[in-house]
């Protein structure tokens, strides 16, 4: 949760406080008459908020964003847990982006998504497709095992603007987009390799879980930039800025 904590302290313009638990939400609120406007809640394990918890953080700031940031072992807790409503909930790698969307919210800029929302409502608005065509073109190459998978990406690409070629291509790919699933300790040699065929490339490899150990491994051998597969293709993209803005 480190880096969500560093993330949101660094936040401009913004009276941040922490509490350790609801009970001193409850003392901002009555006792200080201190209401925020975005609540940000770490949550490591499932249950660690109880349902009475989350009800009285509801009461006590009706008129807040939440956010219910949630580590690697509430991956399964949509499911099987229903504390949290499900609108609120946001796996950690993608607290950054949801965080930006609530303030935008509460800046009117964009419309809030309600606690009530459905599953089907909150992918389209944590998973918007890139549509737009970007005006820096980065050649992408992608290298995956995943036919599927594979063709996905190479169609998000192509819609944004991005020309995805082969990494036998005689125009040599800016960035390569590299399925690093299943992680092996010989899969490491796979990426040097890589590296050292296309020394101005940007790497990005792609993993569908991602642990701090694994990225520095990943980063070691190779990698520039880590992306989780279940953050929004947007965040991916903009790892392709970087790649044009260094090597294009």
């Amino acid at each position: 949760m480190q880096p969500v904590v560093a993330y949101v302290s660094g936040l401009e313009n913004a009276i941040v406080r922490q509490a350790p638990g609801v009970d001193d939400v409850r003392r901002f609120a009555i006792e200080e008459r201190w209401f925020p406007d975005l609540v940000v809640a770490l949550q490591t394990w499932p249950d660690q908020f109880s349902a009475g918890d989350v009800r009285n953080l509801l009461s006590l700031a009706p008129l807040a964003r939440i956010v219910c940031v949630c580590g690697a072992w509430c991956d399964s807790e949509g499911r099987t847990h229903l504390n949290w409503p499900l609108a609120v909930r946001s796996p950690a790698l993608c607290a950054p982006d949801r965080i930006v969307r609530e303030l935008a919210a509460i800046r009117g800029e964009t419309a809030p998504l309600p606690l009530t929302a459905g599953r089907g409502e909150i992918f389209a608005v944590d998973y918007p497709f890139p549509r737009d065509r970007s005006p820096d073109a980065t050649r992408v190459a992608v290298v995956s095992p995943d036919r599927h998978w594979r063709r996905m990406l190479s169609v998000a690409f192509s819609c944004s603007g991005h020309p995805v070629v082969d990494l036998k291509d005689p125009t040599f790919p800016t960035a390569i987009v590299w399925d690093a699933d299943p992680w092996k300790s010989d899969r490491a040699a796979e990426l040097h390799s890589l590296r050292s065929k296309f020394p101005h490339a940007t790497i990005v490899a792609c993993l569908g879980f991602v642990r701090d150990d694994l990225t520095d491994e990943l980063r070691a051998a190779g990698a520039d930039a880590v992306w989780f597969k279940l953050a929004p293709l947007v965040t991916l993209l903009s790892h392709l800025k970087t790649a044009t803005a260094v090597s294009g």
